[in-house]
């Protein structure tokens, strides 16, 4: 069914896929309503159903569709040995991809955020592969010896990465607030704000965790 959707013009393939992962990111699954992404999308309640079927298969669909973008973001994740580097280095990346696909982006938040327990079971098949490797992005090939001796690295790691998680989901949160109101020059200065907060907890979390002689990358 999907198939006839795919042959659409890009245009207006575009414009449903957009109306859909905002509605999707606002509402969440439950309580998504299709009537209002045939308005944003400017098409008939019976064209999407058309294409789709029903809203469990558009979010499945939309769902698949951002999972190949989220591939892409984490075929990217820097593996670098200082784990405050990798965070440095992974932050920027999750931002940049924040600009490039802020509906997309969003909408992920909102599945990881808000949930969907109707479709928990075909969710987490998907999800799984994906899971594996950014938990691995996390842990694997840290240098342990940069840490104080009177610190237990595997503490000290789920310090840093709980504390770090908290400001990025306040940052996000922010963000998805005035993502769809400001024009980007504005975002672009909101981001620039929120790199600077960002480093200036890693360095705090450095200079308390790590040794003398090792903070530097």
């Amino acid at each position: 069914m999907t198939d006839k959707f795919l042959r659409l013009e890009e245009d207006k393939r575009q414009r449903i896929i957009t109306a859909a992962l905002w509605e999707f990111a606002r509402q969440g699954y439950k309580d998504a309503k299709t009537d209002n992404i045939v308005e944003e999308a400017s098409i008939s309640k019976g064209l999407l159903f058309h294409y789709f079927g029903t809203k469990k298969k558009l979010f499945l669909f939309l769902f698949d569709y951002a999972l190949e973008i989220f591939e892409e973001l984490a075929g990217q994740i820097s593996m670098h040995e200082d784990i405050f580097e990798r965070l440095r280095q992974n932050n920027a990346l999750k931002l940049d991809y924040y600009r490039r696909y802020p509906d997309l982006m969003n909408f992920g938040a909102s599945v990881w955020i808000k949930g969907a327990a109707e479709l928990q079971e075909e969710l987490f098949p998907r999800m799984e592969p994906m899971n594996r490797k950014i938990y691995a992005s996390l842990y694997e090939g840290l240098d342990l010896s940069r840490f104080r001796d009177d610190v237990d690295p595997k503490v000290a790691i789920n310090i840093i990465l709980m504390t770090m998680e908290g400001l990025s989901n306040k940052i996000i949160a922010d963000y998805q607030k005035q993502y769809r109101d400001v024009p980007i020059e504005g975002l672009e200065s909101s981001f620039a704000k929120y790199i600077t907060e960002f480093e200036k907890h890693l360095e705090v979390l450095k200079k308390t965790l790590y040794k003398e002689g090792r903070q530097g990358n």
